[in-house]
């Protein structure tokens, strides 16, 4: 068994929780206003995705990067286990 408290204080993990629930905010707002129209595109030069689908996708790259970065940060040595 692992101390859950000396896991949940590390520096990183409530930014990497913060993060997270804005990359899933942010597929839901895309999945309900631009997912349908980005699909509507066939990919050619003409019709590329539009500037909300590439934003949308810039951001998401983003935030998932620092959900990762948050993640790798938090990094420790061998976990420590109750063996009182």
């Amino acid at each position: 068994m692992y101390d859950p408290v000396h896991v949940g204080s590390h520096a990183y993990f409530t930014l990497k929780l913060l993060l997270t629930l804005l990359g899933l905010a942010n597929a839901a707002v895309f999945r309900r206003a631009g997912y349908l129209a980005s699909l509507a595109s066939d990919g050619s030069v003409e019709t590329q995705p539009s500037a909300y689908a590439r934003l949308v996708g810039a951001i998401s790259l983003t935030l998932w990067t620092a959900v990762v970065i948050c993640a790798c940060l938090n990094v420790e040595g061998p976990p420590k286990l109750l063996l009182r």
